[in-house]
């Protein structure tokens, strides 16, 4: 169902990742949460994708693979999620579609690293949905949540997992929902950044709450710098919180028209 991390070098050294024959975009779900919100989006606008989907927390895969059984104190969701061990994806404790082989998910973290690193990797607490503010990022003292554990991850940049991907055209949409990690979640996809559509991050400003955190500015420097114009933004409700910012690659502009594409997410 997916790979979990004590299988990531067995992963790293195997075959690469096939499509189905079906499918012929190719879209990147960097921190899943408990849910997989935007993968649930992603695969019921069409039968024709595929999507890559990342997280790196134990209880975050119970939930997606079975969320009523899972160790967790959330409601049931009242939007579409995954539920892996039935191949589905439910709304309202309802199948509403098969996933069948067009979700391939890996248990790891992601960041502008040269090669495969084992990290730390900083767990909130699972009280009220707190487990999705967890970070590579060590949290500082007037973060709102506490901190539950420190584990540690197998760690590759984002590049490694396209160079596995056995998939020659421009990946669709790349999503990143990192906590203030994000901008180094982008770097490391190093050249493979031109031969991708649509990026959406969760853009940070000001961030307080995690020590070594980006500088905004240096991101979306960085993104036009790659031939990226800001097609859309949706404010965050924390002050710390830009929103998602939306990049589109403007050197692919017309595969962006001929292909139909479109930068969508359920909201970060």
């Amino acid at each position: 169902m997916y790979i979990k991390k004590n299988e990531f070098e067995n992963f790293l050294s195997g075959s690469r990742i096939q499509l189905p024959s079906n499918c012929d975009s190719v879209r990147i779900d960097v921190g899943l949460a408990g849910e997989a919100p935007n993968s649930a989006k992603w695969l019921l606008e069409t039968k024709n994708r595929f999507v890559i989907g990342i997280e790196p927390i134990d209880h975050h895969w119970d939930m997606l693979c079975e969320f009523e059984t899972a160790d967790t104190d959330r409601p049931y969701p009242d939007f579409p999620l995954l539920q892996l061990s039935k191949n589905s994806i439910e709304h309202n404790k309802k199948n509403i579609c098969s996933i069948n082989s067009r979700f391939f998910g890996i248990q790891c973290a992601i960041s502008d690293v040269e090669s495969l690193v084992y990290s730390k990797f900083y767990q909130m607490d699972r009280s009220g949905g707190a487990s999705g503010s967890s970070s590579l990022l060590e949290p500082t003292e007037i973060h709102p949540h506490t901190l539950e554990s420190v584990s540690t991850v197998p760690t590759v940049p984002l590049s490694t997992i396209l160079n596995k991907l056995d998939f020659s055209e421009p990946i669709e949409h790349i999503k990143t929902d990192c906590e203030a990690h994000d901008f180094n979640v982008v770097k490391s996809l190093n050249h493979h950044i031109e031969n991708v559509c649509f990026v959406t991050s969760e853009m940070t400003v000001n961030n307080m709450h995690h020590k070594g955190a980006y500088n905004h500015e240096e991101f979306l420097d960085f993104m036009s710098d790659k031939g990226f114009c800001i097609i859309r933004r949706r404010w965050g409700i924390f002050a710390v919180n830009m929103g998602e910012v939306h990049f589109m690659n403007k050197r692919l502009k017309n595969t962006i028209k001929s292909k139909k594409y479109k930068s969508t997410t359920f909201g970060l």
